[in-house]
């Protein structure tokens, strides 16, 4: 909400660069939901996804099993549902990007998905993304 919005980073927990090891696991721990996200939004635009683990001057960090942890986060997203206003997000790049639509017609099918708010995932089938 609005009290929200005034915090920093809207509240969030952040650790900054240069985390020690047991700060890092949490840093990943906090992470990992919301790169898996930001996965399937690049993939909605067909676009590379790395992750990012924001500890240049920190210990040294698996990026390959934190990136096992974020691919196996966006897996989950697929089989249990991914946020809705996410997935709207999702359903407009994909038009935007992949599906040949404009600008209006990405707006549209976000605007479609929010109105069904009860589909997460595209429809079977539905070439542009954009739900039923």
């Amino acid at each position: 909400g609005e009290a929200r919005r005034q915090l920093e980073d809207y509240g969030y927990w952040y650790e900054p660069d240069g985390r020690d090891a047991e700060r890092q696991v949490d840093f990943e721990r906090v992470e990992t939901a919301p790169q898996a996200l930001e996965a399937l939004l690049s993939e909605a635009c067909y676009k590379s996804f790395e992750v990012s683990v924001d500890n240049l001057d920190g210990v040294e960090v698996d990026r390959d099993a934190f990136s096992a942890k974020v691919a196996a986060r966006a897996a989950r997203y697929r089989r249990e549902g991914i946020p809705i206003r996410a997935q709207a997000l999702i359903d407009a790049l994909a038009v935007f990007y992949c599906g040949g639509g404009g600008i209006e017609a990405a707006v549209a099918a976000g605007r479609q998905r929010l109105a069904a708010r009860g589909a997460t995932r595209p429809v079977e089938g539905d070439a542009d993304g954009g739900g039923a």
